[in-house]
């Protein structure tokens, strides 16, 4: 489902989490819109002296179509951007999510690029600002139509127990993330899915054909889901990498937790940690 890690990037490490909020990509989503627009306004500055030697209604109609294209792509972002800082969904959530992916994040990630920010940073700031969203959706979802999907590498490298891609059959040593995560599903009575990659997610999406997802993965693969799932929100956490990508990651379970409770608003299920 997402990008495969080049070889160099396989040794890259997350040596510490990175807790970018929204506030980045928001801000980058912003300047990313001014320049286009900008740039709209100087194509059609350029293009205006050959305009005006033809008739003057083909002027005025570019003219309309430039500022018509402006307008509407400072409508739809301007407001995802509302949407996310305020709390108050102000697009379809279909219409939002296409917007946020498919326009707004491809120009913060080059805008990101050019200043010196990496894509994965940027992509997590995206995360952050998609989960504003689906919160500011006020979705209510009961616990047995939540899909949580986890990646195999927060079971640690050389831990003998063979987890068959269910949770349960975690041996509670304590060595990695699993045996607390193992703790908090059970009480919230939501269902999971270790799985091994994002065509193995798909897959497990369609057997379970849940109302709403909360998967853990790297930014790359995350991105990737809120992108294939057309129907169900996805609400994201990203795994912490201090040996490199898929191998002995982690994960904050407080930030799964918070997922959950946005998701189980009105469950009588008690997502919380004792």
């Amino acid at each position: 489902m997402g990008p495969m890690w080049t070889e160099g990037e396989r040794d890259a490490k997350s040596v510490s989490r990175t807790d970018d909020s929204k506030g980045l990509f928001l801000l980058l989503s912003s300047l990313s819109l001014l320049l286009l627009l900008a740039m709209l306004w100087l194509l059609f500055f350029l293009l205006e002296p050959r305009l005006s030697s033809l008739d003057g209604r083909v002027t005025t109609a570019v003219g309309l179509a430039f500022t018509l294209a402006g307008v509407m792509a400072a409508a739809l972002a301007g407001s995802e951007l509302l949407s996310a800082a305020s709390g108050v969904i102000l697009l379809p959530r279909f219409l939002s999510r296409n917007c946020a992916t498919r326009f707004l994040l491809p120009l913060s990630e080059k805008l990101g690029g050019l200043m010196g920010i990496s894509a994965d940073r940027v992509k997590g700031a995206f995360l952050e600002f998609n989960n504003a969203l689906i919160a500011a959706g006020a979705l209510r979802v009961l616990p047995g139509r939540v899909l949580v999907l986890l990646p195999h590498c927060l079971q640690k490298s050389d831990c003998p127990q063979n987890l068959e891609g269910d949770i349960r059959n975690c041996a509670d040593c304590g060595a990695c993330a699993v045996s607390e995560l193992k703790q908090l599903l059970s009480q919230c009575s939501v269902h999971s899915r270790i799985v091994g990659g994002g065509r193995f997610a798909l897959q497990t999406v369609k057997e379970f054909n849940p109302d709403a997802i909360v998967g853990v993965a790297c930014e790359r693969e995350l991105v990737a889901a809120v992108r294939e799932m057309k129907r169900v929100p996805v609400l994201a956490v990203t795994n912490w990498r201090p040996e490199g990508p898929c191998r002995n990651t982690r994960v904050v379970i407080e930030k799964v937790e918070d997922a959950l409770r946005i998701l189980l608003k009105d469950s009588k299920s008690e997502c919380t940690m004792h």
